[in-house]
């Protein structure tokens, strides 16, 4: 698969490690190389860099995946006018752990009220955004649930939800061990965006397609 990255951060460079990836391109601050036309673009940069992947998505045609966290409203909004004429997927996180605990609190939207509820993450200090955008993605199943954000080094990622009554109390608690869990997760996405239409997919979406469990 070839690839042109946006961002040069240890994201890409765990993804840049998988056997069937093939880096054609990267744009960065100050670094721009160009080697042959890529099959999709992948961004795990910074929000401010949105323009220049659309940019790159629309001069080669290619889908365009994106990993970067901290878009407000309008860019999002922005994306999801741009998948009308490619294909792009966006997701806060490429972990399916976090996508079956997602998946649980969703199925269990109705129950959730009854709870006192709270989440509580980690990440390594070079992460911009605070609180993460899995963390809001999670907290979003919610009316309310208040995030505390922690920073610490050395630390890929670790999400605990806490779900309290006055007579019983529930945490789920998921770690990253390595960073390849999202790489993994990136590469299959890859896989099957490449093969889309045009449209706005999840992480989810994709990976949930031929699965109806």
């Amino acid at each position: 698969m070839r690839v042109f990255f946006v961002g040069n951060g240890k994201m890409i460079k765990e993804i840049s490690k998988h056997p069937n990836i093939t880096c054609v391109g990267v744009f960065d601050k100050n670094l721009y190389v160009l080697l042959e036309k890529p099959e999709i673009i992948i961004d795990f940069s910074h929000p401010n860099f949105l323009n220049e992947s659309i940019k790159k998505a629309l001069e080669f045609k290619a889908p365009l995946l994106i990993g970067t966290t901290g878009y407000n409203d309008k860019q999002i909004a922005y994306l999801k006018d741009i998948s009308k004429y490619i294909p792009i997927l966006y997701s806060p996180n490429f972990s399916t752990g976090i996508i079956m605990i997602k998946n649980f609190l969703e199925n269990n939207k109705a129950s959730l009220s009854l709870y006192d509820s709270k989440i509580i993450e980690t990440h390594h200090t070079n992460k911009v955004d605070k609180p993460s955008g899995t963390a809001i993605y999670l907290a979003n199943s919610f009316d309310f649930c208040p995030i505390t954000s922690h920073r610490v080094k050395d630390i890929n990622g670790i999400h605990e939800i806490i779900l309290k009554t006055d007579n019983e109390m529930i945490t789920i608690r998921h770690e990253a061990l390595s960073k390849k869990v999202f790489s993994l997760g990136v590469y299959d996405a890859a896989q099957k965006l490449i093969k889309k239409d045009s449209g706005f997919y999840s992480y989810e979406e994709l990976i949930y397609e031929n699965n109806h469990c």
